[in-house]
């Protein structure tokens, strides 16, 4: 999609480059037919977002042990 966004856009650099509408309603893109697929798709980034907001919960909690520890270190 990128590729077609470069090809089809106006400007002299990225920065400044335009896609207009009716160069961006002749791009096709691939859509997934199948409703499973989808669903499956979906289920992947579901589990991924979890996994992330696990993780950053797990960060927390190490970064206030850490901060615990070095407050008691010279105690």
């Amino acid at each position: 999609m990128l590729f077609n966004f470069r090809q089809h856009s106006q400007g002299l650099t990225s920065d400044t480059w335009n896609l207009k509408f009716p160069l961006f309603e002749k791009i096709l893109i691939q859509v997934p037919s199948d409703r499973e697929e989808e669903q499956r798709i979906s289920s992947l980034f579901k589990q991924i977002d979890k996994s992330i907001k696990l993780s950053k919960i797990q960060i927390k909690k190490l970064t206030s042990i850490k901060q615990f520890l070095l407050q008691n270190m010279f105690i």
